[in-house]
């Protein structure tokens, strides 16, 4: 799982933001189906680097306040 989130960053960093999103989804969708607290938590972290990064302050809540 946390291969899928370093995937999803450098795929951001590429350009690659559609890409980007998806694996970030599967990297949480994928901690959650496994119950990893480690994981999840290290995916909403980076899914909520991500909205700063591109400026969306909503998209940052959303990932904080789960």
């Amino acid at each position: 799982m946390n291969c899928l989130v370093y995937e999803a960053m450098a795929d951001w960093h590429f350009g690659e933001i559609g890409s980007c999103h998806a694996l970030m989804d599967e990297a949480i969708s994928t901690a959650k189906e496994l119950k990893d607290r480690f994981a999840l938590a290290l995916a909403l972290v980076f899914a909520a680097r991500l909205g700063h990064l591109e400026r969306d302050p909503a998209e940052v809540d959303r990932f904080h306040r789960k």
